[in-house]
């Protein structure tokens, strides 16, 4: 049994180490394809299924085999009793990085505006706006702590450089009606 465990922590020590090293290099994006396979089902917030992740079993077999060793240098002489030691360290591995993966997951952020949110805002005008709906011209929208800039049109008299106006809605794609105030 002492070779199975060797040979577990070999092959899952490694596939750790060349994950860890692609990542740092920005190689793969961290994922594989059984990776991008098994996230599709993690969307049900099934535990089972992020657990057959690449990564997950990667950690399971490395800590599989270490504590394999580590029960039979410890002196441990029941083979079933240092198996199920191994499974349990194994899987508590696998459990850890699963979660991992998950709490980090949930720390990404798109950097994304939904343009939706910036009607019923107010605005600077940055480049004239024609009257009469006859042109766009640009505005500044400050949403949550940054200014976002779109274009915009007005049904009224022309709004130059400068002129404060109200977002009244979205015409289409990034561009923004517009009423002076």
């Amino acid at each position: 049994m002492n070779t199975v465990y060797t040979l577990c922590a070999a092959v899952g020590c490694t596939f750790l180490i060349i994950q860890v090293a692609m990542q740092l290099f920005g190689i793969g994006g961290g994922h594989t394809e059984f990776d991008a396979d098994m996230e599709a089902h993690e969307g049900e917030s099934n535990l089972f299924f992020g657990l057959l992740s690449f990564k997950s079993l990667s950690a399971f077999f490395a800590f599989f085999g270490l504590a394999g060793l580590a029960t039979e240098q410890a002196g441990i002489e029941s083979g079933a009793l240092r198996l199920v030691i191994a499974a349990l360290c194994g899987t508590a591995a696998a459990t850890v990085v699963v979660l991992l993966m998950r709490l980090l997951s949930k720390l990404q952020s798109s950097g994304n505006v939904n343009l939706d949110h910036l009607v019923g805002r107010r605005a600077k005008v940055h480049l004239s706006v024609p009257a009469s709906n006859s042109g766009s011209g640009k505005i500044i929208v400050e949403f949550n702590g940054r200014e976002v800039e779109v274009m915009a049109m007005t049904s009224g008299a022309a709004l130059p450089t400068g002129a404060i106006a109200d977002v009244t809605r979205r015409i289409e794609g990034e561009t923004f009606e517009i009423t002076r105030v």
